[in-house]
């Protein structure tokens, strides 16, 4: 997790966000970036009880790496 987090950083969410718009992300991933960028200081835990409906820590992990994935390969 913490690389992960450190990964964000390097990246920044706002090149993230608007890469994804850009993208046509689902609306749950949008969401896992959004909550993200509006509260850095925030556990997954915390971030997965934002959500409607609410998402389990792993499952804001799977979003918020499978947007790094989608930023990713929009770099290829």
């Amino acid at each position: 997790i913490y690389v992960i987090s450190g990964i964000w950083q390097e990246i920044g969410w706002g090149s993230i966000i608007y890469l994804s718009a850009l993208s046509g992300i689902s609306p749950e991933l949008y969401e896992a970036a959004m909550l993200r960028l509006e509260n850095p200081e925030c556990s997954l835990s915390a971030l997965g009880a934002m959500m409607s409906p609410s998402v389990s820590k792993s499952g804001v992990l799977r979003r918020l790496n499978r947007i790094y994935q989608i930023y990713e390969d929009s770099k290829k």
